[in-house]
């Protein structure tokens, strides 16, 4: 009898914590999104279609397959949308933790990527089934130009290729950031960075199971960061809601005092400023003023 007002005084005080840091309870939530994003990755080239070069009349039977439109309307489109949660929240969690740059600029060209992508695969899931069909109809000719002009024309390369290097670009950033935080573990950045190349540059130019390796060595790499994250973005939240004298973490661990010289000019970022919600925004523009 006497257990029951403590358990409601605990989901009473978790309530009030989830209350006053809402934005770090949707980023440890939002950071899950980003394995999700990696294991779609897998499902989506876990099979490979045949080369339409020389084998237009296999690419059409496949192609107008339903799974061939499944997997790219939910692993694909819907992986994209999962992968633009995903490192949305793992910039804002980098941002937290201090790291400015590297999470604004992983957070705006993985987002970049995603969208691009998404064009592309649009073209996939409903351009290419087209294509298939004609062929299968007896139009071949006519089916083979339309596959060059419709489906690996020009814009559309170069839309891909930019939107694969900006996915590089933004993963191997958050890899970066992971090294270079003592927090959290090097070997899941070093993994993540790795990953995004096998999968974007050498899985995409030679189209076979190396995509399938490199997805599953980012959805363990990002599935490390990601409760990496969460233990240190956590004690950031217990730091906004039960500050040590407005300086330090609970339990008595200070959290220390952050300089920076910019241009001669001192600007310093104290766990005050991490404790206070407003104070937190007023110093990380204060930095991005500095920087400038």
């Amino acid at each position: 009898m006497e257990e029951r007002p403590a358990v409601k005084e605990r989901v009473e005080t978790k309530r009030v914590e989830e209350a006053k840091d809402p934005v770090g309870r949707y980023t440890r939530v939002g950071l899950w999104a980003l394995p999700v994003f990696a294991l779609l990755l897998g499902v989506g080239t876990s099979t490979h279609q045949p080369p339409p070069q020389t084998q237009l009349a296999d690419w059409s039977r496949y192609v107008t397959t339903d799974i061939f439109l499944i997997k790219h309307l939910v692993a694909s489109i819907g992986g994209a949308v999962f992968g633009v949660l995903g490192i949305v929240a793992m910039g804002i969690a980098f941002v937290r933790l201090g790291s400015i740059r590297l999470g604004l600029w992983g957070l705006v060209t993985g987002v970049a990527a995603n969208v691009l992508l998404s064009s592309i695969f649009g073209v996939a899931a409903y351009t290419q089934p087209a294509i298939g069909r004609f062929y299968l109809a007896g139009h071949h000719d006519l089916a083979q130009s339309l596959y060059y002009d419709a489906a690996q024309g020009t814009p559309m390369v170069l839309m891909a290729l930019t939107g694969l290097l900006l996915l590089i670009s933004s993963l191997v950033i958050f890899g970066v950031a992971t090294t270079r935080r003592p927090e959290l573990p090097p070997l899941a950045g070093i993994g993540l960075a790795i990953s995004v190349v096998l999968f974007a540059l050498i899985g995409f130019a030679l189209d076979n199971w190396v995509q399938t390796v490199a997805s599953l060595l980012m959805l363990a790499s990002s599935t490390w960061i990601v409760i990496a994250l969460s233990r240190v973005d956590r004690r950031i939240s217990d730091a906004t809601i039960y500050p040590v004298n407005g300086r330090g973490y609970p339990g008595g661990r200070l959290l220390p005092a952050r300089h920076h010289y910019r241009r001669g000019r001192h600007c310093d970022l104290d766990a005050e400023q991490f404790g206070n919600p407003q104070r937190r925004l007023h110093g990380i523009v204060r930095r991005l003023l500095l920087s400038t």
